[in-house]
């Protein structure tokens, strides 16, 4: 569901949906080292995922980051971490057109904030089915094949880039692409909402059904998209 948060929350996000705001999840699961061989990733995530960034802000968009995953102390797959990496990267003048939604957000609060985007672009799954599910135009930067399945149920597999096949210039070309085109995304998921609520419903279900096996054999838990 959705929640709207506390008010000093509310009126935070209100203010920075005063002009155009693009929505940034970056995965800390993609940020740690080893990744990019682990995942088969084309390319250096990081500077990727901070190209885009750049390229939002020089478009004239306040970029909020939204961490999906919460470790405690901030390390592990935490997506706070990872947002940290990519704002000290940025440049003061830039880093000042940015922002982060507060980490200590449920989920229906945190979809909530994420539906007040102009658009989004994630690269944890269920961070962008809160996007799409909410009729919020939404990319995904991902190397998940199951992302792809749940942008294809709702007609938007042009707004996906896989990681593990793109990467640097030509993906935030294409990311870029999904961004200008938010006007008549956002009137295309308007029609299609329901079978994106019930792909979101399905995805649960075999996050469910995962766990379960796991707890079945004593195997492990497989990463967080």
């Amino acid at each position: 569901g959705v929640r709207r948060p506390a008010p000093e929350v509310v009126t935070r996000v209100e203010g920075w949906a005063a002009g155009v705001t693009a929505g940034v999840n970056v995965s800390g699961l993609l940020v740690q080292p080893g990744a990019g061989e682990r995942f088969g990733l084309a390319g250096d995530y990081v500077a990727t995922m901070m190209d885009l960034v750049r390229r939002l802000i020089r478009a004239g968009a306040r970029v909020v980051f939204v961490p999906h995953v919460h470790a405690p102390g901030g390390g592990g797959e935490s997506d706070v971490l990872a947002i940290q990496r990519i704002r000290e990267g940025l440049t003061a003048a830039e880093r000042a057109s940015t922002d982060v939604v507060p980490r200590d957000l449920g989920p229906a609060e945190s979809k909530w904030c994420i539906a007040q985007f102009d658009w989004f672009v994630g690269s944890r799954m269920h961070a962008t089915i809160a996007a799409l599910s909410t009729g919020t135009p939404a990319a995904a930067y991902a190397y998940s094949d199951k992302t792809s399945g749940v942008f294809a149920t709702c007609g938007m597999s042009d707004h996906v880039v896989d990681a593990r096949r793109v990467a640097g210039g030509a993906a935030v070309e294409v990311l870029m692409a999904s961004f200008l085109a938010r006007g008549a995304t956002r009137a295309d998921l308007g029609r299609r909402a329901p079978a994106v609520v019930e792909a979101s419903r399905a995805q649960v279900r075999d996050l469910l059904g995962e766990i379960i096996r796991w707890r079945a054999t004593g195997g492990r838990v497989p990463p967080i998209t």
